[in-house]
C-alpha cells in the first residue's frame, strides 16, 4: 500500500516498485518466522538458513545481480525445523 496524497502508478493507493528498499521488509518478516521456529539460532546461522533454502536465479550460486536467489518461506521454516 501507499500513501493516498502521493501519486500513484498503480491505482489510488498502492504503488509498483521494487529493489532492496521493498525487500528488506519482506526479508526482515521471513528471519522472524525462522526465530519463531528456532529461537536458538544466532543471527548468522539465521541468515544461512534464508539463503540457503532460496530459490537460485541468474547465474549458478550467489551473484551480484539476484544475490543468494529468491527467498522461499516454505523451503526456509522447513530447513529451519
Amino acid at each position: 500500500t501507499w500513501d493516498t496524497r502521493v501519486a500513484s502508478n498503480y491505482g489510488t493507493g498502492y504503488q509498483v516498485t521494487g529493489g532492496t528498499s521493498m525487500a528488506s521488509p519482506i526479508v526482515a518478516g521471513l528471519a522472524v518466522l525462522v526465530r519463531q521456529v528456532r529461537p536458538d539460532l544466532t543471527p548468522a546461522e539465521v541468515q544461512q538458513v534464508i539463503e540457503s533454502s532460496a530459490s537460485d536465479l541468474g547465474a549458478p550460486g550467489k551473484d551480484r545481480v539476484y544475490g543468494a536467489g529468491r527467498i522461499d518461506a516454505f523451503r526456509a521454516l522447513n530447513t529451519a525445523k
